[in-house]
């Protein structure tokens, strides 16, 4: 269960960070939950592609986190299932 609020809290969140000038990567610091975190998204290079994320949490009581791309529109029977993030 606490991967799966701090999977929805992450996406929630997504809206909230921020890029650095002249980088295409996304970089967030907040909390999911209660879960303090950190995030890099490193789009792909080419399109269609695989976009990398490194997700850091300082909790280790967290079992696990999976992440969803989400287009910011799209309705929920559009979007993927959510895949579960590997070390």
């Amino acid at each position: 269960m606490k991967s799966l609020a701090l999977a929805l809290a992450t996406l929630c969140l997504a809206g909230a960070a921020r890029a650095h000038e002249g980088s295409p990567n996304v970089f967030f610091e907040g909390r999911a939950g209660a879960h303090p975190l950190r995030i890099v998204i490193r789009p792909p290079q080419t399109f269609p592609g695989l976009a990398q994320a490194d997700i850091r949490i300082a909790d280790s009581d967290v079992t696990g986190v999976s992440v969803q791309a989400q287009f910011l529109d799209a309705g929920a029977d559009t979007v993927p299932p959510p895949t579960p993030a590997t070390r």
